[in-house]
């Protein structure tokens, strides 16, 4: 009998380097391990050099739109991300179909600087699943300072790099800009009793839920 052999060639960066999990840029095609959200943020942070080789590979989009892109990439009148958007809306819809394309864009809506319209409860609760997230006790938030609820939350890996993100300006709480090293978490910051969306820069997010405690 004759057997056959199919190859794929590696998907790799314009540097060489393969995505993948030896690379630490793992992301799975099971919702349970990558929701849409992070799957959809992670195509949407790819590279200028990268976006439009990842089309050809990953999408069925006309070569017409790709080649548009790859022009504007070079344009002065480029939009920033335009591109890396519609690859992270292709290949999300094409992995997760329509209704995982919409949770992904609606977390990605609740979950940007200044998106006070859509930041409620129940958003929050409809996203909490999609979101990374860490549960800490009230006693842990209410009344102690951003930076080391930040850090504990898993948001930063240590207090120095809390620091070091309110300093450059790249913290929030709630999609509100924290600019104050002293700033302290109020029991009104907290969004239906339960929440806090903490952010580093525009694209890292974690939302913390308050864990309630006996008296």
């Amino acid at each position: 009998k004759s057997i056959y052999g199919m190859t794929f060639p590696l998907l790799t960066r314009s540097d060489g380097v393969k995505f993948g999990k030896s690379e630490g840029g793992v992301i799975w095609l099971d919702p349970q391990k990558t929701s849409p959200y992070q799957f959809y943020q992670y195509l949407v942070r790819v590279s200028d050099e990268d976006v439009t080789r990842m089309m050809r590979m990953l999408t069925f989009m006309e070569l017409e739109e790709i080649l548009q892109f790859e022009q504007e990439i070079v344009s002065k009148s480029f939009t920033p991300f335009a591109a890396q958007k519609r690859l992270a809306e292709e290949v999300t819809r094409f992995v997760h179909g329509e209704e995982g394309l919409k949770v992904a864009l609606k977390v990605t809506e609740a979950a940007a600087p200044g998106s006070l319209a859509v930041l409620d409860a129940t958003a929050l609760e409809e996203i909490a699943r999609d979101m990374p997230s860490a549960t800490l006790k009230a006693s842990e938030v209410i009344g102690q300072k951003y930076t080391d609820v930040a850090a504990q939350s898993g948001l930063f890996s240590s207090k120095g790099e809390a620091v070091r993100m309110v300093k450059n300006g790249g913290a929030y709480l709630n999609n509100e800009k924290v600019v104050d090293l002293a700033h302290v978490i109020e029991e009104g910051q907290v969004i239906g009793k339960k929440y806090l969306l903490f952010g580093a820069g525009k694209k890292k997010k974690i939302l913390v839920r308050l864990q309630k405690e006996l008296d």
